[in-house]
């Protein structure tokens, strides 16, 4: 279900981001553009509008993410690589 969801999504964006480069090109040349200079704003367009689509995804995905669990105090500060290096436990005083 979510790969469907994320092909689809992706598909849309993609058309979308074709369609607005079509339409900048089209208006370039109806402005008087050359073909080289349209073909440069239609891409640009579509560069732009993949661009945007992908700042809006990461950011809903850091808005969306749950923060990370607080950490014990006993919890090695070398995460769970702490046995390789040898990072042993301090002795508590109580």
């Amino acid at each position: 279900m979510t790969l469907a969801v994320v092909l689809f999504t992706t598909a849309l964006v993609f058309v979308v981001a074709l369609l607005a480069g079509t339409a900048a090109g089209k208006l370039a040349r109806l402005d008087g553009a050359t073909y080289p200079t349209a073909l440069t704003r239609a891409a640009t367009t579509f560069a732009t509008v993949i661009t945007l689509a992908t700042v809006i995804t990461t950011t809903l995905e850091t808005l969306s993410a749950e923060p990370n669990p607080p950490r014990s105090p006993s919890a090695c500060p070398f995460g769970p690589f702490g046995r390789l290096i040898g990072y042993v436990r301090p002795i508590s005083d109580h």
